[in-house]
């Protein structure tokens, strides 16, 4: 196939205002438009030391010889020595200047950089509008333009432009030298200057020279030395190639353990498709993902010179030199360590991207789904369950698989799952189906098959990585295509099942978070809805949901102490304020330490397109299963009673929430405002009376607050039903390792499960969003209501 042709441009046509409005839009689509077509926009100082070209930073002005005077820091100009780019404006101009040395003969440089896959051949070049005045009264300002070819210099042809299309008849103030392009900035034409060069090139850039000396000698005059160039690129539009390459799989050895920093390997083939000799560097990154695609935070954010990502990680980079005629192949080999943080083990993609920031539209990438060592079918159907919950509000969910409805959405494909599995073994009692499997069919495929009918109903819009999950699973299950179809039907039947049980049809099978309608309690301390969160998320589940195994939503319902203007509410709101705040502020220091600070971050989870707060722990569920080699029954019964503690957990917590309705702790520290009115309410802390509390109203939680009551919490709920529901079965003092998908290459190391539960709870007071009392009643809530569940379900026959 022909090379793809590509056509680009950055900035507008004769369409920035000269002013400081214009300035600003000016760096901002730059900066956007750059990104997008992975043109990477920068500058050098003297030292060669790469600075940001859209922030420059005025500093000390250049020392000349020969007795010439500084130009800088007055009407005519503002000059950078140390760093690139001194924007100057004033009524009647804009520029950024770039300077040069006659003592050194060295000049501060101008680069826009194409990613290597880009041929430029053609680019028409716009001065206009941003430059100086008609003429500087100092003399004519030179410019420079070399291009360059995969790090090499390479020869350009300059042409003198009426407009975009049509030459200048003369080629006044511009020329070819050895050097590259030479232009003379101010050149008395109004200002309005534009060129094309011609060439084959994948980087351009701008440099100085004295205004009428280009060989570097410094002039002398009455009016002394100009040193720099006085421009600002209006616009660009270029044209030319790119190169041709595919990449996919040709091999994947998986690290033989589940253990953060394991081992792994893959090689890649990247082969030239185009119709042109690819000779220059090539890079392939190999990323770690919940689907197919690479989820980049936004094509403007880089870290360490890679885009930033969304819950996907960066395994490895590899770059060699390529030699590759037309449909010639050659191999990469990725040595790389497993990033266990935004994967659960069960199932999850390794993707290929050739020419990584390329922002082509031929760019190539390859995904390839693998399941960890060790996984079977139940822990790949969890798996297919945190992915869906992760990349549901891509689908327009607006607060995704929030705590009511994931710990919900769990609970009933674990039921599902765990009965389908009991009815092949009958070594405990049923849970909610008690049936019998028929002879022959196949248990893995009854496991998909029931997974799969509970998924596709709660989350219909994943439906099609939940059907690529049911093909893998019949493809490795046992037994003969027609054991496999009888397994997937019985399976599919207990599904149907617990879908018409009253846990399932209590709720909407639809987003249960959201609907309710939110009637706050009367009194001074009351939360309230505020902005910017003008929802009350889940207001009314604890009430309506039927609980998956207690009794009621009630019976291990906490007691609430911390009334307002009580010492116990003093000394919370106290102990908040000072550990949860985001900063500093005139009113308050912030005592919170270091690790305190990253284990906040390590437990959020409150993002939508994470695994959520109760996903995390499944995922650690997971890792441990594997770990210790659970078989399908052990996990069955594993994930019932993690599921339906965390279930039962949540019902019991937000009852509470809107039972109490306890104001945030930002309510009584900072106030808020009504989303009616639009009024500010004063904090609490400034109408309690107590002597003991400290309003700040510039105060503000370390997380966002979220949109419903204190008491008791969510996380810590989970937090201390996880604890007991891993120590039931996997013992105490069980050490392991934990990772999170918010804070990507950090883990950290427990010795118990019930250490990491209360880490998980205690997080929510360094966040800033709830109490302590909040926190510890929460734990004890969450560890009765996993008491309860595994003294009561899923129990030996």
């Amino acid at each position: 196939m022909a090379n793809p042709s590509i056509f680009g441009s950055l900035g507008r046509n004769f369409a920035y205002t000269n002013d400081a409005a214009g300035l600003d839009a000016f760096k901002k689509e730059w900066l956007t438009a750059a990104k997008n077509q992975g043109i990477e926009v920068f500058s050098n100082d003297f030292n060669g030391t790469k600075t940001n070209y859209f922030d420059p930073i005025a500093q000390s002005n250049l020392t000349l010889d020969n007795n010439s005077w500084q130009t800088f820091g007055h009407t005519n100009g503002m000059g950078v020595a140390a760093a690139y780019a001194g924007w100057y404006t004033e009524t009647s101009k804009i520029r950024a200047e770039i300077n040069y040395n006659p003592n050194t003969g060295e000049s501060q440089k101008l680069t826009y950089k194409w990613t290597p896959n880009k041929s430029v051949t053609s680019a028409f070049i716009d001065l206009s509008a941003f430059t100086p005045l008609i003429a500087e009264k100092w003399g004519n300002e030179v410019g420079y333009l070399r291009a360059f070819k995969n790090g090499q210099e390479v020869d350009i042809t300059g042409f003198r432009m009426v407009n975009e299309t049509t030459q200048s008849i003369s080629q006044a103030s511009i020329n070819n030298s050895q050097l590259g392009v030479r232009f003379t900035a101010d050149d008395g034409v109004g200002g309005d200057f534009k060129f094309r060069v011609t060439g084959n090139f994948d980087e351009l850039r701008f440099e100085a020279r004295p205004y009428d000396s280009p060989n570097g000698t410094q002039p002398v005059n009455q009016f002394g030395f100009s040193d720099s160039s006085d421009f600002l690129v209006q616009q660009i539009k270029y044209e030319g190639t790119e190169d041709s390459l595919q990449v996919g799989f040709q091999s994947i050895n998986l690290p033989q353990t589940i253990d953060f920093g394991a081992d792994g390997t893959a090689r890649v083939t990247v082969t030239n498709q185009g119709m042109t000799l690819v000779n220059r560097p090539v890079t392939v990154n190999l990323y770690i993902s919940t689907d197919e695609t690479i989820d980049r935070v936004t094509p403007e954010t880089l870290v360490d010179g890679q885009e930033d990502l969304k819950n996907d990680g960066l395994l490895a980079k590899v770059t060699q030199n390529v030699n590759l005629l037309p449909g010639q192949s050659t191999t990469f080999d990725i040595p790389y360590k497993n990033l266990t943080s935004v994967v659960s083990p069960g199932g999850y993609h390794l993707i290929a991207e050739v020419d990584p920031l390329a922002q082509s539209s031929t760019n190539k990438t390859v995904s390839q789904y693998v399941s960890a060592p060790g996984t079977d079918v139940v822990i790949d159907w969890m798996s297919t369950f945190l992915n869906a919950v992760q990349e549901d509000p891509e689908s327009g969910d607006p607060v995704g698989s929030a705590p009511p409805e994931g710990t919900r959405a769990a609970a009933l494909l674990s039921a599902a799952i765990y009965d389908t599995v009991n009815a092949f073994e009958k070594t405990h009692k049923p849970y909610l189906v008690d049936q019998t499997a028929p002879i022959g069919a196949s248990k893995e495929a009854a496991v998909a098959g029931a997974a799969h009918y509970i998924l596709s109903l709660l989350y219909p819009s994943e439906v099609t990585q939940i059907n690529a999950q049911l093909e893998r699973s019949l493809a490795e299950a046992s037994g003969t295509a027609l054991e496999k179809t009888s397994g997937a039907n019985f399976g599919r039947s207990i599904a149907q099942a617990v879908m018409i049980s009253p846990q399932a049809t209590a709720l909407s099978v639809a987003d249960p978070d959201l609907g309710y309608t939110y009637t706050p309690n009367v009194g001074d301390y009351v939360w309230q809805v505020d902005l910017p969160n003008k929802y009350a998320l889940g207001a009314g589940y604890g009430e309506d949901a039927v609980p998956f195994a207690v009794p009621d939503s009630d019976t291990f319902a906490p007691t609430f102490d911390g009334v307002y203007k009580s010492d116990l509410y003093a000394k919370d709101i106290e102990e908040v304020r000072l550990a949860g705040g985001k900063a500093n502020t005139a009113t308050t220091t912030i005592n919170r330490t270091a690790d305190q600070t990253q284990l906040v971050y390590f437990w959020a989870y409150d993002r939508p397109d994470t695994f959520r707060p109760y996903g995390q722990l499944i995922q650690i569920a997971q890792e441990t299963a594997v770990r210790e080699g659970n078989t399908i029954g052990e996990n069955a019964r594993l994930f019932l009673q993690l599921s339906v503690a965390l279930a039962d957990s949540a019902i019991t917590a937000w009852d509470a929430k809107y039972t109490y309705n306890q104001p945030r702790p930002n309510d009584a520290i900072a106030g808020w405002t009504d989303p009616v009115t639009g009024q500010f309410v004063a904090p609490l802390t400034e109408r309690d009376g107590r002597a003991d509390t400290t309003s700040d109203r510039n105060w503000e939680s370390l997380l966002p607050t979220p949109p419903f009551p204190d008491f008791i919490s969510g996380h810590s709920t989970f937090g201390g039903a996880f604890g007991t529901v891993m120590t039931n079965f996997f013992g105490d003092n069980y050490k392991f390792t934990a990772v999170s998908q918010e804070l990507i290459g950090t883990t950290r190391t427990f010795n118990s499960f019930n250490q990491a539960g209360f880490e998980d709870a205690i997080s929510r007071l360094y966040a800033g969003v709830h109490v302590r009392e909040a926190i510890e009643d929460a734990v004890t809530t969450g560890q009765a209501v996993a008491n309860y569940v595994v003294n009561n379900i899923a129990q030996p026959v």
